[in-house]
């Protein structure tokens, strides 16, 4: 851990308590740290990562609670129905469009491509609603 690694560096000759008044202090220290305060807040965060149990927790995660994460899981989703409307057909059809430059066939190339892509956001928006639903997804 970080306080274990800090106990272990050489502390420079001003950190000391025992360290004269006149030994200089580093550019930007305005004055010296005092030590009994230091050692303060590092019992206060070891005390505090001992009893939340887990040492990356932030105030964030208590803020956004699981009914919230999962609400915004669901808008997400939500908005993706559209976008997949919209994208599959379009690629479908650029891709027939890009395919009747190069063998010639025109429209039907195209239409062929966006049905396609339509028939493909259809199937992609199915199995993602049935994940949700499903065993195996989350209700």
């Amino acid at each position: 851990m970080r306080d274990e690694d800090d106990r272990q560096k050489p502390k420079p000759p001003w950190w000391s308590e025992s360290a004269p008044e006149e030994t200089p202090l580093p550019d930007g220290f305005p004055e010296r740290p005092d030590q009994a305060k230091v050692e303060e807040l590092r019992k206060k965060i070891r005390a505090d990562r001992a009893e939340s149990g887990n040492h990356h927790r932030t105030p964030l995660h208590d803020r956004f609670r699981k009914d919230q994460g999962r609400a915004a899981r669901d808008i997400g989703n939500y908005t993706l129905i559209p976008m997949m409307m919209l994208a599959g057909p379009v690629m479908g059809y650029l891709v027939g469009h890009y395919a009747e430059g190069r063998l010639g066939g025109e429209p039907w190339l195209g239409v062929g491509g966006a049905l396609f892509g339509l028939v493909a956001a259809f199937r992609q928006i199915i199995l993602m609603l049935q994940r949700k639903s499903g065993p195996g997804g989350r209700p």
